[in-house]
């Protein structure tokens, strides 16, 4: 469960276009793409492993995007929780549930922490790019679209999302989603290892065993006790759990 800091998606086409079927073993040192300076580090993974990665996360965004504008479309009223007294009124008459609530809220952008935790590694730039300009959109239209199927049909609260989907496409989305969880899965992998490490030099925690994964870039590290509590506390939260909803 190493986890490996990779290249942004447009670093990525942009050595495709100079080395097809390439290992990625010389990134142009000093090229600035997009607010990103490539350092001349080696990347061991061939061109298509790191491409078929960007690819998949893409498509996974596209199709959230996709299965909730078809439910917008198909009952609009529900842009009208976009008026924040909705909001309001629902904090003030049910404080204690809607502190409950606000948790849940935070977790429906799960993995922005990840990606602001990487700034280090990637620049702002391309973040913002990627949070504003596919991710959260693609969240926030899913989430609506949960929210119209139901008003739609009261009976899809029990799984709202998959219930956004015919019955065929349950079984491809199933997989889709476990395709994505297993990406998504590196990027949290890899903030924690960066939240640990300013955590242990603030102090806040003691010293771990930590890997340096580069010659050239500091923050690419491994840490493996945190490797495997990951991994631990995960595989206990899933048979706590045993379902999401």
């Amino acid at each position: 469960m190493t986890a490996v800091v990779k290249p942004p998606a447009l670093v990525l086409v942009w050595q495709a276009l100079q080395s097809i079927d390439a290992p990625l073993s010389n990134c142009t040192s000093g090229m600035w793409l997009f607010g990103l300076k490539m350092a001349p580090e080696p990347v061991y993974e061939p061109l298509w492993q790191l491409l078929h990665v960007m690819v998949l996360t893409a498509v996974w965004f596209i199709v959230l995007a996709v299965m909730g504008m078809h439910h917008i479309l198909a009952n609009p009223s529900v842009l009208v929780a976009m008026s924040p007294h909705h909001a309001l009124s629902f904090i003030f008459n049910h404080p204690g549930l809607a502190f409950i609530a606000l948790g849940a809220i935070i977790l429906c952008a799960t993995g922005a922490e990840a990606l602001y935790a990487d700034m280090g590694h990637f620049g702002k730039m391309p973040i913002r790019m990627a949070w504003f300009g596919l991710v959260m959109p693609a969240l926030v239209i899913n989430y609506f679209g949960q929210g119209a199927a139901m008003l739609t049909d009261p009976n899809a609260a029990d799984n709202p999302f998959y219930r956004m989907v015919p019955q065929w496409a349950t079984l491809p989305m199933v997989v889709l989603a476990t395709v994505a969880t297993v990406i998504a899965s590196q990027a949290v992998i890899s903030g924690t290892f960066s939240l640990v490490v300013q955590a242990i030099q603030l102090g806040y925690l003691p010293r771990m065993n930590i890997v340096h994964t580069s010659e050239s870039e500091i923050g690419q590290i491994y840490i493996p006790f945190v490797n495997w509590s990951l991994l631990v506390a995960v595989s206990a939260l899933v048979l706590g759990f045993g379902s999401s909803t």
